[in-house]
């Protein structure tokens, strides 16, 4: 073959090349690209979603912390916390007993939004966040306070202070919902 005919053999070889990049992508390729894309996209929701649930549960432990130091800070000497059953949800926010983020539209609201009710008990008072989910539930019905008499749990009551805690996590578990309509009252001194 004469040096003639190789070249033009090259030129044919590179041109083939360059047609066959120039056709972009197959359909098979793009649909890989699409599926791997969908994917991330799928992962990242998924940790999206549990940093925000994460996110809830410790703005509620902390919400749910800040209003009892404040409650018994107020009360602190006192005999009482006033009449059993008497709210004190009014009193809390007046005196800014509960953070400012939980009061909406002039009620008192748990980071889900669900009503939180401080209230006089026959021994010390009551804080109820209702509207939890299952999940939230079950963290936050693990809790152990300094003071906590008892934590009622969708009407199951699991006292406080023994050794070991009735709320453990099988009595939480077994007393938490599906669903958002879990509601737990913690009695404290």
């Amino acid at each position: 073959m004469s040096m003639r005919n190789m070249r033009w053999v090259r030129r044919g070889i590179s041109e083939n090349r360059r047609e066959r990049n120039e056709q972009g992508l197959s359909v098979m390729e793009i649909i890989i690209i699409v599926l791997v894309g969908l994917g991330l996209m799928v992962a990242v929701l998924l940790v999206f979603h549990r940093f925000q649930r994460d996110n809830e549960v410790s703005q509620g432990i902390s919400d749910l912390s800040s209003s009892i130091a404040s409650i018994q800070s107020q009360f602190n000497g006192q005999s009482s916390y006033g009449a059993s059953g008497t709210s004190l949800n009014a009193l809390a926010m007046d005196a800014k007993l509960v953070p400012s983020e939980m009061i909406v539209n002039g009620a008192i609201q748990n980071p889900w939004g669900g009503a939180v009710t401080i209230a006089a008990a026959t021994q010390g008072f009551t804080i109820a966040y209702a509207g939890l989910s299952q999940s939230a539930c079950n963290l936050l019905g693990k809790l152990q306070m300094g003071g906590l008499l008892s934590t009622t749990i969708n009407g199951t009551v699991l006292p406080g202070g023994q050794n070991p805690p009735a709320n453990n996590p099988v009595n939480v578990d077994g007393a938490c919902t599906t669903g958002t309509a879990n509601t737990i009252t913690w009695n404290l001194d």
